[in-house]
């Protein structure tokens, strides 16, 4: 994947143009998913002060943050911000962008049984239905599953196309 350029938005946190187009990407699947809600980017939860990346208000009020993560941080910190949502009533899911997953390698080729999970990856799949990885150039959804401690990529299963 080539190198992406950071984007700063006015409240300066920069952003690549990986993480810009995945956001729209995701809002615009949303829309399409859920007309009656309320669908919007950077939508700030008053409780947290947190700002979700997507937001999808239903008209029943229940409010689900859609975080497109595109660097790694660490488990303990996806743990927080997940913890947060959860004070907040908020559910929150997880996609994560293609770039932050990567695979080691034999006989020096990548080898997609070999995952090289980063903190929050590994903390995310042990202890959910399994990680989502985006390609904003194809639209495609991934699955990355744990099945009794081996990992099994899916083939792009998912579309999202606008």
């Amino acid at each position: 994947m080539p190198t992406r350029k950071p984007v700063v938005y006015p409240y300066g946190e920069p952003e690549t143009e990986e993480h810009q187009h995945g956001k729209l990407i995701l809002r615009d699947y949303f829309r399409t998913l859920y007309p009656e809600a309320y669908v919007d980017l950077e939508f700030r939860i008053d409780e947290t002060n947190q700002r979700s990346d997507v937001i999808v208000i239903h008209p029943n009020g229940d409010r689900w943050a859609i975080e497109f993560q595109c660097s790694k941080i660490s488990g303990e910190k996806w743990a927080e911000r997940r913890a947060l949502y959860e004070k907040a009533g908020v559910a929150d899911f997880w996609v994560f962008g293609d770039s932050v997953h990567s695979f080691g390698k034999t006989d020096g080729k990548p080898d997609t049984e070999k995952h090289r999970f980063s903190g929050m990856e590994l903390r995310k799949i042990n202890n959910s239905d399994g990680n989502r990885y985006l390609n904003t150039d194809t639209q495609l959804i991934r699955f990355v599953i744990n099945r009794l401690g081996n990992y099994w990529t899916s083939d792009s299963v998912v579309i999202i196309r606008r």
